[in-house]
């Protein structure tokens, strides 16, 4: 994947990066009473949100200063590619923030771990923390540097300890949040691609949650009564739609930082059977109490007039393997014979991630509407296994497909984000 880095801090804040691997928290910089007076100004007009970074400004995550994206603390080592700016993929900007981590990297802080992770907000210290608050991203896994793997990454924890927290992790192909248990009960997990849930994070329970669509963003938005006891609420919303409302204990200790980035035990131990691991991450939102949903999610998300999402592409997709077979252009001829398929299904390929209208008419006719990645003209069961309907095999002949974005959900649907993506193609046997 093409992308391109940017310098992140001035030669003397990147200093004090390669010193954050000792985790000296709040030492970094001592702001001035002039850039605290400014702060707080600056904070105070901010009317809903206690944090934002969209990579778009000259730096990324800064250590001090009266800027929104001011951070708690960055660990990471001095290496450019642990932690830096990226054109490509982009989220709605031009820039998006890319991590990497390395399993032959220089171990990180105290604890001797590898990591690139940024605390965005220490609740234990920071004034504006209250128990209600929200959170959000957007996050991208690409299929080359995020491949399968058994062994689990974690993405974001809301740390007390390092024992029992709430985290969120992705694993063979999952991405998971692990919710704090009350006193003396099992782990539960919750699958962030639907509304599955289950017990433990073991094989049996991964395999009922939805696989990651790689290559594609997905926003995320947490909003969180921060509790060890029953009043404890987690609302999970995954590209503006709700699918967990979490109740009971959510902490165990005190009031959390929240981290974000890459952090991978089993690059230590060398049961993962990868190198390196790259994630993208883009409009990183800490909401006040009073904020809303509308608050915490992109423009993209919401905004149903713009224009701002589209379909890039068909893919067709040998429904009996779940393989990718080819990118279905305008006037694409399907061979069965020499494809050697017959149950086939087509992927429709967005930009943000949206509601998909599909319309097939020609020698079959079919009408679809998919809510959840990926978007597929006969549906899937979002753990990889695409239908194919009536196509076993389908029949010879000229076809005109039909793809639009909307918002909303597959029993509600909203207005178009886009324009309508059509091809025409033929299958012959």
């Amino acid at each position: 994947m093409n992308f391109h880095t940017f310098k992140l801090l001035t030669p003397f804040l990147l200093g004090l990066a390669v010193v954050s691997c000792e985790q000296n928290e709040l030492e970094e910089i001592a702001p001035s009473v002039a850039e605290i007076n400014s702060e707080s100004t600056n904070l105070a007009t901010s009317t809903k949100l206690l944090f934002e970074e969209t990579a778009e400004g000259k730096y990324i995550f800064p250590l001090s200063g009266s800027k929104i994206n001011r951070v708690h603390l960055l660990e990471n080592c001095d290496h450019n590619w642990t932690l830096s700016k990226a054109t490509n993929p982009s989220y709605q900007g031009k820039r998006a923030i890319r991590f990497e981590i390395r399993k032959e990297q220089p171990l990180v802080g105290s604890g001797a771990k590898i990591r690139s992770e940024v605390t965005i907000i220490k609740g234990t210290e920071d004034t504006r923390f209250t128990k209600d608050i929200w959170y959000s991203f957007a996050v991208y896994f690409p299929s080359v540097g995020f491949e399968y793997d058994d062994t689990r990454d974690c993405l974001n924890q809301w740390y007390e300890n390092g024992k029992n927290e709430t985290t969120i992790r992705a694993e063979k192909d999952k991405v998971y949040l692990e919710v704090t248990p009350a006193a003396g009960a099992d782990l539960k997990v919750y699958d962030l691609l639907s509304s599955n849930s289950g017990i433990g994070s073991g094989a049996s329970v991964l395999s009922t949650f939805t696989s990651i669509p790689k290559n594609q963003w997905h926003e995320f938005t947490f909003h969180f009564i921060h509790s060890e006891g029953a009043d404890g609420l987690i609302e999970v919303f995954r590209n503006g739609v709700k699918i967990h409302h979490i109740t009971g204990r959510n902490i165990h200790l005190e009031y959390p930082k929240w981290k974000l980035g890459l952090y991978k035990t089993s690059f230590l131990d060398g049961s993962s059977p990868h190198s390196s691991r790259v994630v993208y991450f883009d409009n990183i939102r800490v909401g006040k109490a009073g904020a809303t949903l509308a608050d915490m999610v992109s423009k993209a998300t919401t905004d149903s007039n713009t224009g701002s999402n589209y379909i890039e592409s068909f893919t067709l997709v040998d429904a009996s393997t779940e393989k990718d077979i080819m990118t279905l252009r305008d006037g694409a001829k399907i061979d069965l014979s020499k494809l050697g398929v017959k149950k086939l299904n087509i992927r429709a390929n967005t930009r943000f991630p949206a509601v998909v209208k599909f319309k097939l008419s020609g020698e079959e006719r079919e009408t679809y509407i998919d809510d959840i990645a990926p978007y597929a003209l006969f549906g899937d069961n979002k753990k990889g296994n695409y239908y194919y309907g009536d196509w076993n095999p389908p029949s010879t002949g000229s076809y005109t497909l039909k793809a639009t974005p909307h918002v909303g959900t597959k029993k509600k649907l909203g207005a178009t984000t886009g324009p309508s993506y059509s091809i025409n193609f033929t299958i012959k046997k």
